[in-house]
């Protein structure tokens, strides 16, 4: 179960643990945010009966359609780490669930249980956040999303935004977007109680959504501080607005000092950290960090969307890869928490160098401020990018001609 700033003085006032709260408490209620679809979802029965039954070893199963375990193929599996280091599974029951389907609920349990540490070790929740593995962020973006909103609901993002949120979820399915506006710190807050005031006073809807990209911002490269947080916060939580914390950067932040990369020191408060609402929905990527084809990421958030979101995933897919699952799992523990902070560090230090390089090729003047500090995106200034326009009482997202270096 279960930001650093973006400039070199509001990172040193953000460098510990997560140890400040939201002061003011609004409980949500999920029922109320829920879209038609999210009110008619369901566990799919035969789903259910199988989960129910994973673990028995006197039940006799003629159910579901899954194929005995003698019949896989595969019956090790050795992994060759760059480091020299073998991972040798030969373990009959591992090598089985890594050929059949996901049949746990929330995810192959020992990467779930692996998951929920590390993520009450990063952000210690202070409320009933569970955990659920996905298919990466993407497809769960695209989950909570349906979940959440109608066809011709609004929805709050920063002004400049990831494009596939527009060009894959937000446009073919018929939401309107409303722009916030940034600045190197992040999202403005008094910006985020403009809109929300604007579209109220306009008569419609209120926005009950907003989707944000807090550490390396995509595509500025901005980094949320923590009292911009706490602020934006507060103003979800006084408009009942749920918060879609889409932090894939999260561990690729670095200083722009000498200093020693942060591993997992040291990288700030998040939204989730600050959740005493339990209004965060968090999405959580392994591919920025360890490795993009594996299609393996986590979400948090409370019981009640969680168990919405675990509905449509095992409807859509049948849950997570178990192959995988299974890798990712084996790496982790074959590697344990200090060797994975060596390897954050690496490729946080590798994205530092590279960054600086780039840097020092498009000159200082041209790109200093377009690169805040602990960002892992580096823009070239000279194009314009995705943005929002205002036309006719609403904001309407449009493509353009972007240039972006992802380091």
């Amino acid at each position: 179960m279960v930001q650093v700033g973006g400039s070199a003085d509001a990172a040193s006032l953000d460098s510990g643990r997560p140890v400040k709260r939201a002061k003011h408490t609004h409980a949500i209620n999920f029922a109320k945010h829920f879209s038609e679809e999210g009110r008619l979802r369901q566990y799919p029965s035969l789903r259910k009966i199988i989960c129910q039954f994973t673990d028995s070893v006197d039940a006799v199963p003629m159910h579901g359609g899954l194929p005995p375990s003698d019949s896989f193929p595969i019956s090790s599996l050795l992994l060759r780490l760059k480091d020299g280091q073998a991972v040798d599974l030969t373990n009959e029951q591992k090598v089985a669930s890594a050929q059949q389907y996901c049949t746990t609920v929330q995810g192959y349990p020992a990467l779930h249980s692996w998951c929920e540490t590390h993520t009450k070790t990063m952000h210690n929740p202070p409320g009933r956040q569970e955990v659920l593995i996905t298919n990466g962020s993407n497809h769960a973006l695209e989950m909570v999303c349906e979940l959440l909103l109608e066809r011709g609901d609004y929805v709050l993002a920063e002004e400049y935004t990831y494009p596939s949120v527009i060009e894959s979820v937000i446009i073919p399915k018929g939401y309107k977007p409303l722009g916030v506006k940034l600045d190197q710190n992040g999202i403005r807050p008094e910006s985020l109680l403009e809109v929300i005031k604007e579209h109220k006073e306009s008569g419609r809807r209120p926005p009950h959504v907003f989707y944000t990209v807090p550490t390396g911002q995509n595509p500025t490269g901005t980094v949320t501080t923590l009292e911009r947080k706490q602020r934006i916060y507060e103003i979800c939580s006084e408009n009942d607005i749920v918060i879609i914390e889409d932090d894939p950067y999260y561990y690729l932040q670095y200083s722009l000092g000498p200093g020693e990369a942060f591993g997992f020191e040291g990288l700030g408060q998040t939204y989730l950290s600050l959740d005493v609402d339990e209004r965060v929905v968090r999405l959580d990527s392994f591919s920025k960090f360890l490795a993009p084809g594996m299609r393996l990421g986590w979400v948090t958030a409370h019981p009640d969307m969680l168990q919405k979101i675990c509905f449509a995933l095992h409807a859509s897919t049948m849950g997570p890869c178990s192959f995988t699952q299974v890798v990712m799992y084996e790496l982790l523990d074959a590697w344990g928490r200090e060797s994975l902070i060596s390897h954050v560090k690496k490729m946080q230090t590798d994205y530092k160098n590279r960054a600086a390089i780039v840097q020092e090729a498009a000159g200082v003047s041209a790109i200093s401020v377009h690169l805040p500090a602990q960002s892992c995106v580096c823009m070239i200034p000279h194009r314009p990018t995705t943005t929002t326009h205002h036309h006719d009482g609403c904001h309407q997202f449009m493509g353009r001609s972007t240039e972006r270096l992802a380091l």
